[in-house]
Parts: structure tokens; sequence; C-alpha cells
């Protein structure tokens, strides 16, 4: 290509005709293509890569999502006319330490006047003699996040562990679900789902946790309405 360019800088007479000059121009545009034609595919290849990995992420983030969705959780938005964000957070505060004996071993996350995350534990006790192994404790998380006049509080995440002295991890059934139906759990057929006695074990802690998961959700929302409504006549002494 380097002889090419150099004709048509001036090694040719600046006379030369169309027909002397139709070779070099046909063998430059050969050369021409033999250089861009790779970079075209390397380009189409480089752009093909991005559109599967783009297909990917989407795919991905719709089964991370369909996952949070089946997972045990309860929510709800508690109205507070007059008070601010900020007062809302304080009282929220306040009644943490109160509810858990101290908010600082219980929170574990806090943004002033805006979002609280702490950590809760729920006795579980089987008193049946085939399943007592699976006595021990479910762990949840609250998380509030406030605005002026409301704040929401979700209470989420709920896992059971068991506190047997020998196999604590194989007989704990680990992270709670909306449902214990085979068709309507993410991942039943996955990891320890995998086994028919982790199966089996899942129900039996499930029916026996579900109404003590609702039970302390409804016990938070009524403990915190009540308690800003108290904390509020209080400040209008």
């Amino acid at each position: 290509m380097g002889d090419t360019c150099r004709a048509f800088r001036g090694d040719l007479p600046r006379n030369a005709g169309f027909f002397q000059l139709l070779p070099l121009y046909c063998s430059f545009l050969a050369q021409c293509k033999e250089i861009f034609l790779p970079l075209q595919r390397q380009t189409l290849i480089y752009f093909n890569m991005k559109k599967v990995l783009l297909l990917l992420s989407l795919f991905l983030m719709g089964i991370t999502a369909s996952a949070q969705e089946s997972v045990l959780s309860y929510s709800e938005i508690i109205q507070s006319e007059g008070m601010s964000a900020l007062d809302l957070y304080k009282n929220a505060r306040n009644w943490m330490a109160r509810t858990y004996g101290s908010s600082k071993e219980v929170i574990e996350y806090d943004q002033v006047g805006e979002e609280i995350t702490g950590n809760g534990i729920i006795p579980f006790t089987v008193n049946n003699m085939t399943w007592s192994f699976t006595s021990g404790r479910i762990r949840y998380v609250v998380n509030m996040k406030f605005r002026d006049g409301r704040y929401k509080v979700t209470v989420e995440n709920f896992q059971h562990e068991s506190m047997d002295l020998k196999f604590p991890k194989t007989k704990s059934a680990g992270l709670l679900y909306k449902a214990v139906n085979e068709a309507e759990i993410d991942g039943w057929t996955k990891g320890p789902f995998e086994k028919k006695s982790f199966r089996r074990l899942y129900k039996e802690v499930y029916k026996r946790a579900m109404p003590l998961c609702e039970a302390e959700a409804k016990k938070i929302f009524e403990g915190l309405k009540s308690f800003s409504e108290t904390k509020k006549e209080e400040d209008d002494w």
C-alpha cells in the first residue's frame, strides 16, 4: 500500500491520464479492503458481545427480582401528620431502645432523619420430640424509611437457626419464603432443597415459623403506631 500512496503523492507525471491511474486506484481500494475488513469484523464482534452481555444482565436482574419477591416480608406505611421526618426518626430510635433493650446493639445502619435498619430475634421452640432439634431462633431485619408525615416500615429477611449442639447448620431451615409450595419457592431444586430430607425439615419449620413471623411484624407495626401517638401526646403537654 505504501507504493500506491507514493504514486498518488507525485511519482507519476502530472499529465498522467485516467487509464494510467486506474490500475493504481484499483490496487489502492483492494489494499484498503484488506486493512479495514478485519477491523469491521472486530467491531461487529464487539457490539454483538455488548448485546449478549446486556441481555444476560437483564436476565440475571429478572431472576434476582423474582427471588426477592418470593422472600417472606411484611411492610406498612404509617401516617403521622404534623411530624417531620427527623421527629419520626427520633421516635423510632427511642422505640427501638425501649423494645430491644439497646438501640446501639440492634441498629446496623443509621442515616439521621432518613433511614434505620436493625436486627431482631424471635425465639423458636418446638415441643414435638421428632422435630425438637429445630428449636432455636428466627432472625429478622426491620427497616424504616422516613418522610415528613409518614414512614415506611418493612420486616424481612427471616432466617431460621437451629440451636442444636452437634449439627446446627444442617438442622436450620435458613431463609424463609412466602410460600412452602414447591412450585412457588425459587430455587426449590437447588442448593439444600435438592435433598428430600431438607425439604421435609423446611416444611416442618415453615408451618411453625409463619405464625410467629406474622405476629412479630404485626407487633412491630402496632407498637410503632402506639408509641408515636403516645409520644405526640406527651410532647403536646
